[in-house]
């Protein structure tokens, strides 16, 4: 790859009768030289843990079977230190997605009967924008919960998200999980204003008073009080009041008596919760 030579893979390929693979090396060979080098530059830097002696070691006798990983309730636990993770989040990237796909395998066997229900793969991603940035992400969170993939992501803030995937998908990213765990801290003003939006508002009652002052030939000054009450849209938790927040919120997509999607959440300190729904 560092070399940008094409004529030992292709014969490597021609070997092994790859042919879709073989094609595809022709035609990366006769594009034009600029685009050529970008292509080479790009496969590079998504190959890059590979330069190492250590992942070259352990791929040359790979022992990971990602059917038979779903199927035995076995767990991975994968680390990387900050350093490190632009680095082999390819690696990690590639290991998610031959997992998540043999969960769809799976889960298409379970609906045709051919296996026995089991329970869902768990995907806990802690810092999922920098060492799992998978590409369709948004699309595996709608769509992997029918087919056997649960997933936990974890950002900072939503900034992560619209810098490795886009400003649209962090306009809408919270409504794709179900729930939404926040902890204190967060600074991202569009991530407040986001949250605000998704934990919805309230019809608060307010009050209001007039007095008025009558005058009656041959007596004293008359006055009254007239009080009404009328009803305003508001915010439960305005964007400033959860800058400011000191305990985690927990939001949960609910459905109400009616049968209308709704939210509560919890606060709490990790001891006392208090619950509310709207």
């Amino acid at each position: 790859m560092l070399r940008q030579d094409l004529n030992v893979p292709g014969l490597l390929l021609e070997k092994h009768s790859a042919t879709i693979a073989n094609d595809i090396l022709v035609g990366i060979a006769q594009t034009a030289d600029k685009e050529r080098s970008g292509i080479f530059s790009t496969a590079a830097g998504i190959l890059g843990a590979y330069n190492a002696e250590g992942p070259r070691r352990v791929a040359a006798a790979p022992n990971f079977d990602a059917a038979e990983f779903v199927r035995g309730g076995h767990t991975i636990f994968i680390v990387a230190p900050a350093h490190k993770q632009r680095l082999t989040a390819p690696l990690v990237v590639g290991l998610l997605e031959e997992i998540r796909h043999a969960t769809y395998e799976r889960a298409a066997a379970i609906e045709a009967g051919r296996e026995p229900r089991q329970l869902p793969v768990l995907f806990a991603l802690d810092e999922a924008a920098n060492i799992a940035p998978i590409h369709d992400l948004p699309a595996m969170v709608s769509e992997g919960g029918g087919q056997g993939v649960h997933l936990m992501a974890c950002f900072q803030d939503l900034s992560q998200v619209r810098e490795r995937w886009s400003t649209d998908v962090a306009d809408g990213f919270l409504s794709l999980f179900q729930t939404k765990v926040i902890l204190p801290g967060i600074g991202d003003t569009k991530t407040l204003e986001s949250l605000s939006v998704v934990i919805g508002e309230y019809d608060r009652v307010l009050e209001s008073h007039s007095t008025s002052t009558s005058y009656q030939p041959g007596s004293f000054p008359g006055t009254s009080t007239n009080r009404s009450q009328y009803i305003q849209r508001q915010r439960i938790l305005e964007p400033p009041s959860l800058s400011t927040w000191g305990e985690t919120l927990i939001i949960e997509e609910s459905v109400n008596l009616e049968g209308e999607n709704g939210d509560c959440w919890d606060v709490g300190d990790g001891h006392e919760w208090s619950r509310g729904c709207g």
